[in-house]
């Protein structure tokens, strides 16, 4: 009697869902609050305000917008240490100098449920959309559509980047330009084309600058981690080259002698050897003049970058972000 009392239970208390409880919602997003904890440089952010500087959006329609893309770059961030088989995540210097090392999120949390935590953490970014207020259901339903375009291209770009990485396929420049396009400039482009979509301007197109700056930002990564003292002692000595990636140094240099097999074997070794590392970068540097073909197309994009940004009115705030990431 005691059991079938207890399995006696009413049709209702199987149908439907109980209301989500803060107590949940914390539990499923730890490992993202984790990461957001790892201090940045908040580059997204900045970049977004400079570009409200064109669209002119209220506060509160641009702090959505703000939210919802940081959180999507926080949740690519645990797909990412996941996929490139990081172990430590580096935050920018504390107030002694010394550059913070933190154990990844799926070390902390274990794959199942960093997983899920990002994937979950894109639904609820786009969920932050039906928040603005002040639109119409039209303008609504075309954010959507913005975000699930972007987000698309964004997986594709991550998608061709790590099976170039895994089956040793060498892209060619224009390849890797659009892989840059998909991946670098998916969330940067997200920003802006939410924010043309709210403004009374909606004529006003940046995804030229966008696009540019796509472009320029991952290019001056991918030099400055094999080619800069200061960003070696931020995010260790030439990363990219254990990680097994084709960036753009490496691209170059694989075409101008594609019969020299030295790099892509090495590649596939995902070498920790400082020395074997150092000899890579000579190759890129001296054998193929991979490196300094790379800054002169950092000043090319800049220039260019520059000149599109004048051909829509201007944009000082923009300039500025521009003149901090200038290279020499």
């Amino acid at each position: 009697m005691a059991i079938e009392a207890a399995i006696n239970r009413p049709v209702s208390s199987y149908v439907g869902l109980p209301p989500w409880t803060d107590k949940n919602e914390a539990a499923l997003l730890q490992a993202y609050n984790y990461i957001i904890g790892i201090p940045g440089k908040d580059l997204r952010t900045q970049l977004l305000r400079a570009f409200n500087v064109w669209y002119g959006l209220p506060d509160d329609t641009f702090n959505v917008i703000s939210e919802c893309v940081a959180m999507l770059h926080n949740a690519s961030l645990l797909f990412d240490d996941i996929e490139d088989f990081t172990e430590l995540r580096r935050g920018q210097p504390g107030i002694d100098f010394e550059q913070l090392l933190f154990t990844v999120a799926h070390r902390v949390f274990g794959l199942p449920r960093t997983i899920n935590t990002a994937a979950y953490a894109m639904f609820v970014a786009m969920n932050k959309l039906y928040t603005i207020t002040g639109i119409t259901q039209s303008t609504h339903q075309t954010l959507l559509d913005i975000f699930l375009e972007e987000i698309l291209e964004l997986h594709r770009g991550q998608g061709l980047e790590i099976y170039w990485r895994e089956t040793l396929t060498v892209p060619t420049e224009d390849e890797y330009f659009c892989m840059i396009k998909q991946k670098t400039g998916g969330l940067f482009r997200l920003g802006v084309r939410l924010m043309a979509a709210c403004s009374a301007d909606i004529n006003k197109d940046c995804t030229s600058v966008v696009d540019l700056f796509s472009v320029f930002f991952q290019v001056r990564d991918d030099v400055m981690n094999l080619d800069s003292t200061d960003y070696a002692a931020q995010k260790g000595f030439a990363e990219d080259l254990t990680e097994g990636k084709f960036s753009f140094p490496v691209v170059h240099s694989i075409a101008t002698d594609p019969s020299n097999n030295f790099l892509i074997e090495n590649l596939g070794k995902h070498t920790e050897d400082v020395e074997l590392k150092k000899a890579m970068i000579d190759h890129m540097r001296y054998k193929t003049g991979s490196l300094d073909y790379a800054r002169a197309m950092l000043k090319d994009l800049e220039l260019k970058m520059r000149m599109e940004i004048q051909s829509l009115g201007g944009n000082e705030p923009l300039l500025r972000i521009v003149d901090k990431l200038h290279v020499e």
